[in-house]
């Protein structure tokens, strides 16, 4: 079964992929599996009442039922998305890593790259890296992961520039 999101109904359908059939959308997906739930992750272009790129994230408890997409918080100034990454604790929290692609200044009251964090997948509180390392970095990395260790801490690992006090390259950051 392949489950299809159709951005303009906000809503899911399953069906078969047909090749060469055209769509309104080209959203970066990622997709976590653990502690008995999946979340996914989409990045999409803005919808008709936002003009910030933003991310989407749905669930699901077996793969085949999943749970109407909602958007993750942005701050006003900002888009979320553009590099995404997805993990899920053993407890079941998801973790979400993002760049952002739009905004001049630093990510909102936490600083680049971002992140959010859900207990259940569908509501998000969102932060940043930034200000808890003492620094700022660029906004929109060239690539970003993250897992959850066995402990439960997340590692989010990206390619980060622009950074005065740790320099250019890849940087990993650990959340307890």
């Amino acid at each position: 079964m392949i489950v299809v999101f159709d951005r303009r109904r906000r809503q899911r359908t399953s069906g078969q992929f047909r090749p060469g059939r055209s769509t309104t959308d080209s959203p970066d997906l990622k997709i976590a599996a653990g502690a008995g739930r999946f979340v996914y992750l989409m990045a999409m272009s803005p919808d008709d009442k936002d003009s910030m790129t933003g991310l989407w994230a749905s669930t699901s408890s077996d793969g085949n039922t999943w749970s109407k997409p909602v958007k993750m918080p942005h701050d006003a100034t900002h888009s979320n998305g553009a590099r995404i990454s997805v993990t899920i604790d053993s407890k079941g929290n998801a973790f979400a890593g993002f760049g952002s692609p739009s905004g001049n200044d630093e990510m909102g009251p936490c600083g680049d790259p971002g992140y959010a964090t859900s207990p259940d997948g569908i509501k998000w509180t969102k932060c940043g890296i930034g200000k808890a390392a003492g620094d700022t970095f660029g906004g929109l990395p060239l690539t970003i992961n993250s897992i959850a260790a066995p402990d439960n801490s997340i590692y989010m690992l990206w390619h980060g520039s622009g950074s005065a006090k740790y320099g250019n390259g890849m940087l990993l950051w650990q959340r307890p």
